[in-house]
């Protein structure tokens, strides 16, 4: 259906975004 097209869409974008120039495990010396 077009929605569970959209929540594949929706679900890859943030795969995307989390899959991102992000460093893991995360920097997290800026909450020192």
């Amino acid at each position: 259906s077009p929605q569970s097209l959209d929540m594949s869409k929706t679900l890859t974008s943030i795969g995307t975004f989390a899959n991102g120039p992000w460093d893991w495990p995360p920097d997290l010396s800026f909450l020192e």
